[in-house]
C-alpha cells in the first residue's frame, strides 16, 4: 500500500528497480540489473519479492529513499522489484518576463498558462537527453532503431523516423514490413533449422517434389503417356503343343524405348526410371486351319511366367483371344509373349494390322 499521494496540483513520477539475487542480501541499494539506482520517496515504495507483494514494516524497511533493509536473507536467482514512486510539484511563477536561473523548487504549480518563448540550448543545465543510450540535443536528432528522432515533424519524414507533434506527443512514421519474396507465388521454407529462404515460384505443370532435404519445382512423371504398342508384319505359325515366344518387328508407338526391332525383338523391357504399375494388354486369332481345342496366351516376366490366358477353341472358325491384366515391373525387367495351342496341327497365330497386337502402358 502506498502511504502517501503527491499533493493535488503535484504531479506522480516513477522508477522500477528490478534485480536478481546472488543469495543472502538482507537489503537492496545500489544498481538493479538495468543499472539504474534506486531512489523512492518514503511510504510511496512497493517492494515485490519474486512477484509477491511485501507488508512494508513487516517484511522490510523503507526510510531513507536509497535502500531497503531488514528482509529475511534472499535465496540465489530470488526477483526483486521495487516501484519507486516520486512526486514533484510545480510552483506559480510571474506573468512578466523572468530573469535568472529558474529551479524546481521554485516551480510549485503551473495551472492555464504554458512557458513560451525560446529557451537556448546554452542556457539549459542538461541540453540533451537519452534516447535508446544515444545522447540527443534539444533541439537536434539522432538515428535510433533505424529511423532518427527530432523535436518537430520533419517535412519529408523517412520510414522509422520520430519526432514531437504540436501536442508533445511521440510520432513516427510506418515501418515497411520487408520480404524475401519477390514474386507473386513465391513461397518460404527452411534452408536449415532457423534460416528461411525464398523458392520462386515453377512453371506450369511442375510439381513440388524434395531434392536434397529441400523443396524444389520439378516435372510430374505422370503428366505425359509412357507406353508402347507391337505388331508383326506376318502371322506366325505355331505347332501343334508347342509353346512358342512371338518376336515384333513392327512398333505403333513406343514413348521411351521399351522395344527393339533390332535386337531381343520378342521383348518388352522397362526403361531406367519407369518403375511402376504397367496395363498389360494383348490380342490376337487364330485362323480357321485345325481342328477344335486348347489355346493360350501366356506372359513371362524375366522368363518365369505370371499370366495365362486359356481359350478352348471349339470349331474350325477363326477365334480371337484377349488378354489384360495389371503388374507392377521395376526398371530392367523385361516380358515376352507366347501362344500355346492344342488342336491337332500348326495353326497360324495373327498378329499384325488389325488382327493382333501387344503393348504395355503405364498408370502409376
Amino acid at each position: 500500500m502506498i502511504d502517501q499521494y503527491p499533493s493535488p496540483n503535484g504531479v506522480l513520477t516513477s522508477l522500477i528497480w528490478r534485480k536478481t539475487m546472488s543469495g543472502g542480501e538482507t537489503s537492496l541499494s545500489g544498481y538493479d540489473n538495468a543499472s539504474q539506482a534506486l531512489s523512492y520517496t518514503p511510504g510511496q515504495e512497493q517492494v515485490y519479492l519474486n512477484g509477491i507483494l511485501l507488508v512494508r514494516g513487516d517484511d522490510y524497511t523503507a526510510t531513507n529513499g536509497t535502500s531497503i533493509t531488514g528482509l529475511s536473507a534472499l535465496s540465489a536467482s530470488d526477483f526483486v522489484q521495487v516501484n519507486c514512486y516520486n512526486n514533484f510539484s510545480v510552483a506559480s511563477l510571474p506573468s512578466t518576463s523572468i530573469t535568472g536561473e529558474i529551479t524546481n523548487s521554485q516551480i510549485t504549480s503551473l495551472a492555464t498558462s504554458k512557458l513560451t518563448g525560446t529557451i537556448a540550448n546554452n542556457q539549459l543545465a542538461n541540453s540533451s537527453i537519452t534516447i535508446n543510450g544515444s545522447a540527443v540535443s534539444l533541439g537536434g536528432s539522432t538515428t535510433i532503431a533505424g529511423g532518427s528522432a527530432q523535436d518537430s515533424e520533419p517535412t519529408s519524414p523517412t520510414e522509422g523516423q520520430l519526432w514531437l507533434d504540436t501536442n508533445g506527443t511521440l510520432a513516427t512514421t510506418a515501418f515497411t514490413e520487408k520480404s524475401t519474396l519477390t514474386t507473386t507465388g513465391d513461397i518460404y521454407y527452411a534452408s536449415a533449422a532457423n534460416t528461411p529462404a525464398r523458392l520462386g515460384i515453377g512453371s506450369t505443370d511442375q510439381v513440388l517434389k524434395v531434392s536434397g532435404g529441400v523443396p524444389v519445382w520439378g516435372s510430374s512423371p505422370y503428366t505425359t503417356f509412357s507406353g508402347v504398342l507391337l505388331r508383326n508384319s506376318t502371322a506366325t505359325s505355331i505347332p501343334n503343343n508347342t509353346r512358342t515366344t512371338l518376336t515384333w518387328n513392327q512398333e505403333a508407338f513406343d514413348t521411351d524405348g521399351f522395344h527393339s526391332t533390332s535386337s531381343n525383338t520378342d521383348r518388352i523391357t522397362i526403361p531406367t526410371g519407369m518403375t511402376g504399375y504397367y496395363h498389360i494388354y494383348a490380342y490376337g486369332m487364330w485362323t480357321s486351319t485345325g481342328t477344335g481345342g486348347t489355346t493360350e496366351i501366356l506372359i513371362d516376366k524375366n522368363t518365369s511366367e505370371v499370366i495365362r490366358v486359356r481359350n478352348q477353341k471349339t470349331n474350325t472358325d477363326w477365334t480371337s483371344v484377349v488378354l489384360s491384366a495389371v503388374l507392377y515391373l521395376t526398371a530392367g525387367d523385361y516380358l515376352q509373349m507366347s501362344v500355346f495351342q492344342q488342336c491337332g496341327a500348326a495353326m497360324n497365330w495373327e498378329q499384325g494390322g488389325s488382327y493382333g497386337q501387344w503393348g504395355i502402358a503405364r498408370i502409376g
